[in-house]
């Protein structure tokens, strides 16, 4: 009885399926030789000779300030990361590290 309750739902299954694979022929395809046109109007970026690209973007003096930045910004996140360690154990260790770490 079981045997022949699955294969009534296989043949079921099998139908829909055929009737959907004949139904994807009667759908109009797109052309797709042609290629979408584009939405934006920028066109191509415009080619820069090798001899730019290959100078150097910044100065010494913007070089250390730019590094000096990232590192300051690399030490306040390890301070922060710290903090995060911590272990809260009641309402007050959790506003105090709120309030540290909201600086």
């Amino acid at each position: 009885m079981r045997a022949s309750r699955q294969s009534g739902a296989m043949r079921i299954g099998l139908g829909f399926l055929f009737c959907l694979l004949a139904m994807t022929g009667c759908v109009e395809w797109p052309d797709v030789d042609a290629p979408m046109p584009s939405r934006g109007t920028a066109g191509w970026p415009e080619l820069q000779p090798t001899a730019t690209l290959s100078a150097p973007a910044t100065t010494g003096d913007e070089e250390e300030r730019a590094s000096a930045g990232l590192q300051a910004r690399a030490a306040a996140l390890r301070r922060r990361a710290a903090l995060m360690r911590t272990a809260v154990t009641d309402e007050a260790d959790f506003e105090r590290l709120r309030a540290l770490l909201s600086r």
